[in-house]
């Protein structure tokens, strides 16, 4: 008797801990999902950027005239003001979904 309910505790454990593994694994697949979507987005905006040569040749004719210095300073900057744009956007966003709203010197939230 005593052999087979240590078994049972066994199994229950086993089976609980395969939950948790299930569990995490199914976390990171959503996580790896995410960055991979990104990925596939960034790879359709520049097949559908190279299957279009008159936009290569306007690419690469601007490239020529700025300087690739320059390009990079700006496409660098360029990235860094779109960082910043996306966060005031989404603090906005955030404050539209919570239904935050200031009337005179207090701030409430609308339920």
């Amino acid at each position: 008797m005593e052999r087979g309910a240590e078994l049972a505790q066994r199994r229950a454990r086993l089976r609980a801990r395969c939950e948790l593994q299930r569990r995490d694994l199914a976390a990171q697949a959503a996580q790896i999902e995410v960055e991979l979507s990104r990925i596939d987005r960034s790879v359709e905006i520049v097949r559908s950027f190279v299957s279009k040569p008159a936009l290569v040749a306007a690419g690469v004719a601007a490239l020529a005239i700025i300087g690739p210095r320059r390009a990079l300073r700006w496409v660098t900057q360029g990235t860094m003001w779109y960082g910043v744009a996306k966060r005031i956007f989404g603090a906005f966003a955030a404050l539209r979904r919570n239904e935050l709203t200031v009337r005179g010197n207090e701030l409430t939230v609308d339920s």
